[in-house]
C-alpha cells in the first residue's frame, strides 16, 4: 500500500516542523553556552587583573624590603662605628 499525497506532505510537514523546533532549540542552548563562556572569560579576565596587581603589590613590598635592608646594614654600620670611636676615646682617656 503506498501512502497517498496528503499523507506523505503530513509526515514531511511534521518533520520540518520537528526540525525547526530542534533548531530552535539548540540555538536557545548554543546562546545559553555563548553567555556562560562570555561570563567565564569575564572572570577570567578579572582574575588575570587581580593576579597582576597582586604581582605588582608583591614586587613593590620586595623592593621595599630591599631598602629597608639596605638602611639597617647602614645603621648598624653606623652604630657599630660609633660604638668603636667610644670605646677608643674612653681606652684612650686612660680608662
Amino acid at each position: 500500500m503506498t501512502a497517498n499525497p496528503p499523507d506523505r506532505l503530513d509526515r514531511i510537514e511534521a518533520i520540518v516542523e520537528s526540525t525547526a523546533i530542534a533548531l530552535r532549540d539548540m540555538q536557545v542552548k548554543q546562546d545559553w553556552m555563548q553567555e556562560q563562556q562570555d561570563r567565564t572569560q569575564q572572570h577570567l579576565d578579572q582574575v588575570g587583573r587581580f593576579v597582576a596587581d597582586l604581582s605588582n603589590d608583591v614586587a613593590q613590598v620586595s623592593a621595599n624590603q630591599e631598602q629597608q635592608d639596605v638602611r639597617m646594614a647602614q645603621l648598624t654600620a653606623n652604630v657599630e662605628s660609633l660604638v668603636s670611636a667610644l670605646q677608643n676615646r674612653f681606652t684612650s682617656n686612660g680608662a
